[in-house]
């Protein structure tokens, strides 16, 4: 138990703490750098023809892996008609994503229905 009357008690729990958030923010960067370099960054110059094999999203990226092998990193994307979706969270396994070249939009085919997305911004 802290003695919170005891200043050396808490100048050390504070240390902790604050060792643990840097600690863990380094951690996460690494992680998420290390992760993202796995990915293609979809560009406005690219065309896209995937299936969702899975998914994942971090900070509005959306992280897809086919189930040709190709690992698409997808920035983000909404649909403005419904209710303002965000992609990340629209998305499923077994949707077909399809992208022309020079195109902000994303077409999403599921069970004969077609959604579209615009991108937000392109790097």
């Amino acid at each position: 138990m802290i003695d919170f009357h005891n200043t050396k008690e808490i100048k050390k729990l504070a240390y902790t703490i604050i060792i643990g958030l840097i600690g863990g923010t380094v951690l996460l960067t690494f992680f998420v750098q290390n992760y993202k370099s796995d990915y293609k960054r979809l560009g406005k110059e690219d065309t896209l023809k995937i299936k969702v094999e899975k998914f994942s999203s971090y900070q509005g990226l959306t992280f897809i892996d086919t189930y040709d092998g190709t690992k698409i990193e997808i920035p983000n994307a909404r649909n403005f008609s419904l209710d303002e979706v965000i992609f990340p969270d629209f998305v499923k396994v077994n949707d077909s994503i399809f992208k022309n070249e020079k195109s902000d939009s994303i077409l999403i085919k599921r069970k004969g229905e077609k959604y579209h997305f615009i991108v937000l911004y392109f790097n």
